[in-house]
């Protein structure tokens, strides 16, 4: 084993009470592994969080993702995205600011 995974496994073990993510962000998870969830309830459960709609919104009409409309709801904002890139992207800041990273 690397001196640096030495370190992290070393580091994850002090770290053992990481907290928990946010309600609307264990939804998001739990929706996420759900092979039957559509796009209607995702956008759903990230509309419960203002911060986070907000995010995806200014993404999605992004010049990454510059479209010939804007995305004007959450939902036309999650095809823009896609399903796997706007739930990585609605938990990476409260799971992030939740553990200090």
């Amino acid at each position: 084993m690397s001196e640096n995974a030495r370190t992290a496994e070393s580091k994850l073990r002090a770290s053992a009470n990481f907290p928990s993510p946010p309600a609307v962000a264990q939804q998001i998870i739990a929706l996420a592994r759900d092979p039957q969830a559509d796009i209607s309830q995702v956008a759903a459960a990230i509309g419960r969080d203002p911060a986070m709609a907000a995010k995806l919104l200014r993404v999605a009409n992004s010049a990454l993702y510059s479209r010939q409309r804007k995305s004007t709801n959450l939902r036309q904002a999650l095809i823009a995205l896609g399903l796997q890139g706007a739930t990585t992207l609605a938990l990476a800041s409260p799971c992030s600011a939740r553990i200090g990273a």
